[in-house]
């Protein structure tokens, strides 16, 4: 569900399982050398699960600092798969 958006470039979704809910923001800044693009998720666990609460943001943590390390590359021009 999109809960805000703003042409300016803002946008919120949340998502909601029978085990999890998400809310993430997408920010672009533009300037004059390029964009900014800001991704904030916020995962949580529902019921018993949000014990685990802490283990998911670890988790997606390395996985968010994977996929910007990637976005990376590809903006550079680098072949995937390069460290």
């Amino acid at each position: 569900e999109v809960i805000a958006w703003e042409p300016s470039g803002r946008v919120v979704v949340r998502a909601e399982t029978s085990i999890l809910v998400s809310l993430d923001e997408i920010t672009i800044d533009a300037s004059i050398d390029g964009s900014t693009v800001t991704y904030d998720a916020d995962l949580s666990f529902k019921g018993a699960l949000r014990l685990a609460n802490p283990l998911l943001g670890a988790a997606f943590g390395r996985i968010g600092d994977r996929a910007a390390d990637g976005l990376r590359h590809v903006l550079a021009g680098e072949p995937r798969g390069m460290s």
